[in-house]
């Protein structure tokens, strides 16, 4: 490896390139490169709990949600049910498992 040295790298914000498109403009670009093929079909995943995944996403998706300022330890409770809890546990992982015990979550693994 070569060894480090004291250039100064110039680097261009690439967004500072382009001008902000709106949803409308991308999609509109986004169906160009399609040549015909659905939108919807190709671009929106549907996962196998029937979500559909949006190929992009910005702030107006969740603007609307009830619970978009709320805090840990507070209802609705989506992002702790302790207050200390991002502070004390980083990561809470829960996921239902359907088998009744740990035998038969080993032969599933």
């Amino acid at each position: 490896m070569a060894p480090e040295t004291q250039e100064t790298v110039q680097r261009t914000p690439l967004f500072d390139m382009f001008a902000p498109a709106t949803y409308e403009e991308w999609r509109s670009a986004a169906e160009k490169t399609l040549k015909g093929a659905p939108f919807e079909k190709r671009l929106i995943t549907k996962t196998y709990e029937q979500i559909l995944l949006q190929p992009i996403y910005n702030a107006g998706d969740i603007a609307d949600l009830p619970h978009i300022n709320s805090l840990p330890g507070f209802a609705p409770f989506v992002r702790d049910t302790r207050i200390l809890g991002p502070l004390v546990e980083r990561w809470q992982v829960a996921q239902e498992l359907p088998y009744p015990t740990t035998t038969e979550v080993r032969q599933a693994l």
